[in-house]
């Protein structure tokens, strides 16, 4: 039997990079703020453990669990005075951001759910997309070590990822690693760079999720049932090995970046 909670070996592995970054930093300053909202948005979303050992959760539970993650994160991080839609374009207002936020969180959430359809693509992806995002946050005084240290644990996940896997990551790995990113995107923005640039970054999983989800609901199909139809299950239906269409993502990853 193939272990499916493999998710919470990153959350291990996240978490230990970040206690000994801060043991090395002796402490965390104007950054324990981050660290906060990271640890309360962790407690959560490991509720979602509950789909890979117990029982599927329905998708409305799952949503409630990650709404429940993102509000602690903007409670305890803080909501960013505003937002960077577009490179002219800014959102005002906390309210509103904290709106985006949210959909933002849920967003990239379901994204990283959704992608975890073969072997190694979502442990590829959160390493390209982690890396870049901190070394964007390393040169603009961001929280560097948050997308560090996610890189970390899910380049360790992927030595056991790495087609044909060993373990999986499960519905709790791949929203823990969604969340991770999405929160650096925020974070990011309340230190100068700008949030579209995450957008950017995570375009390949954000496309291919949103094209799919666009393609379905115009043919009306049932959006809740499990289907096979991303861009992503269509290439390996083609012929394209799991290796490959991985290989194809890092690239896709490193031009945006």
């Amino acid at each position: 039997p193939m272990p499916t909670a493999g998710g919470l070996g990153i959350m291990v592995g996240c978490w230990t990079g970040v206690a000994l970054l801060g043991w090395v930093k002796a402490g965390w300053g104007a950054e324990s703020s981050w660290v906060a909202g990271l640890a309360a948005s962790t407690a959560v979303l490991a509720l979602m453990a509950w789909d890979d050992l117990v029982r599927p959760l329905r998708p409305a539970e799952k949503l409630a669990i990650v709404a429940a993650a993102a509000g602690a994160w903007l409670l305890l991080a803080g909501t960013p005075p505003r937002l960077s839609v577009l490179p002219a374009v800014q959102l005002s207002g906390q309210m509103a951001a904290a709106l985006i936020g949210v959909l933002w969180f849920l967003s990239m959430t379901t994204a990283c759910n959704f992608m975890d359809g073969i072997d190694g693509i979502v442990g590829v992806n959160t390493c390209a997309v982690g890396a870049a995002s901190a070394g964007l946050l390393g040169l603009t005084g961001g929280p560097w070590w948050l997308p560090f240290s996610l890189t970390a644990a899910a380049a360790g996940f992927l030595l056991l990822n790495w087609p044909p896997a060993r373990i999986f990551m499960g519905d709790v790995g791949a929203h823990f690693a969604g969340f991770c990113l999405a929160a650096s995107g925020l974070a990011g923005e309340s230190c100068g760079l700008p949030w579209w640039i995450a957008v950017i970054l995570n375009g390949v999983f954000l496309f291919d999720t949103g094209y799919t989800l666009m393609r379905r609901a115009w043919r009306r199909e049932n959006l809740l049932q499990a289907h096979q139809k991303h861009l992503y299950q269509r290439l390996v239906r083609c012929g394209w090995s799991p290796r490959r269409v991985d290989a194809g993502v890092l690239l896709l990853d490193g031009v945006l970046a």
